[in-house]
């Protein structure tokens, strides 16, 4: 039904963001807010969600823009599993713009709707990249001091700096 639309299309969404099919889950969000509009507040706000989570992969500026207006929204209703979607989602942005701290403050602003899931939930909620594991690490343990990458972009990064590294290091 319509009322229920927003609800399985964000499933829909996060199921095509985890098989990296951006498009198709672009198509499914857009087609929930539609629906959504003529729909209850809790639907305009998860229809919102699911087009923050997919556009944030192509749109980084519209994205965010969307998932925090959510997590605003949120703040009326509770919405836990919801709330945790946006924050690992946002997350992932801040980390893929150098953003860590913002980052860090946004799991700790939002512990409590994530403290309780497992590893099942963050891959779930949050999808499998290299960003929710990071995310994961952050709220979990702290990241570490010192971080060493050598596929891909070699770097060496710590809290505050990254530092490019040679092909001879």
């Amino acid at each position: 039904s319509r009322r229920m639309y927003s609800t399985l299309a964000n499933d829909l969404v996060l199921a095509h963001l985890l098989d990296r099919d951006i498009e198709s889950a672009i198509a499914v969000a857009s087609e929930a807010n539609e629906i959504a509009d003529l729909s209850s507040a809790y639907q305009q706000t998860v229809a919102n969600l699911s087009l923050g989570c997919a556009l944030i992969q192509i749109d980084g500026q519209g994205g965010e823009r969307l998932l925090r207006a959510a997590l605003s929204a949120m703040r009326v209703q509770p919405m836990g599993p919801h709330r945790a979607q946006a924050v690992f989602h946002l997350g992932q942005h801040l980390l893929r713009q150098g953003r860590h701290e913002e980052a860090r403050r946004l799991l700790a602003d939002n512990a409590q709707f994530i403290e309780e899931l497992g590893d099942s939930g963050w891959l779930l909620l949050g999808g499998d990249g290299a960003e929710v594991a990071q995310l994961e690490r952050m709220f979990r343990n702290g990241e570490p001091e010192i971080q060493l990458r050598f596929l891909g972009k070699r770097c060496l990064r710590n809290r505050d700096s990254e530092e490019t590294l040679s092909l001879r290091f």
